[in-house]
C-alpha cells in the first residue's frame, strides 16, 4: 500500500517554524520564571514570621533566574549566615520561616503559567 505525502509548506519552513516557536518558548519561559523569581521573593520577604531587630534577614532574601541548557532555576537564598536557622528552626527555636510554602506556591503558579505559554505557541 502506498501513501502519498503531499506538503503544503516544503519541510524546510516547516523545521524553521519548529526552530522559531522553540526559541520563543524558551525566552517566554525564562521571562515568566523572573516574573515568578521576583514574587516569590517579595512574598517571603512579607510573610517571614520572624520579629526583625535590624532588617538585614529580611533585606538578605533575594532570588536569581538560573538558565542552563534546557533547564531554568529560580533560586531563592538568604545572604544572612543564620537565614538557615530561621527557615528550619533549631533544637531550641520553631521554624520561622516561610520559603517552604511559598516554593510549593510559586511552584504550582509557574507550572500553570508555563503550560499556557508553551500552549500558545504550539497549540
Amino acid at each position: 500500500m502506498a501513501v502519498n505525502v503531499q506538503w503544503t509548506q516544503p519541510p524546510t519552513i516547516i523545521g524553521g517554524n519548529i526552530r522559531s516557536r522553540r526559541e520563543r518558548a524558551g525566552s517566554a519561559l525564562l521571562a515568566l520564571c523572573q516574573s515568578h523569581g521576583g514574587r516569590l521573593e517579595t512574598r517571603t520577604k512579607a510573610n517571614s514570621q520572624w520579629n526583625d531587630r535590624t532588617g538585614n534577614a529580611r533585606q538578605g532574601i533575594g532570588n536569581q533566574v538560573q538558565a542552563s541548557g534546557n533547564v531554568i532555576e529560580i533560586v531563592i537564598y538568604h545572604t544572612m549566615d543564620y537565614g538557615k536557622f530561621l527557615e528550619l528552626g533549631t533544637s531550641r527555636m520553631a521554624k520561622l520561616g516561610v520559603m517552604d510554602h511559598e516554593i510549593q506556591v510559586t511552584a504550582a503558579e509557574v507550572t500553570t503559567d508555563a503550560a499556557k505559554v508553551v500552549r500558545g505557541l504550539f497549540g
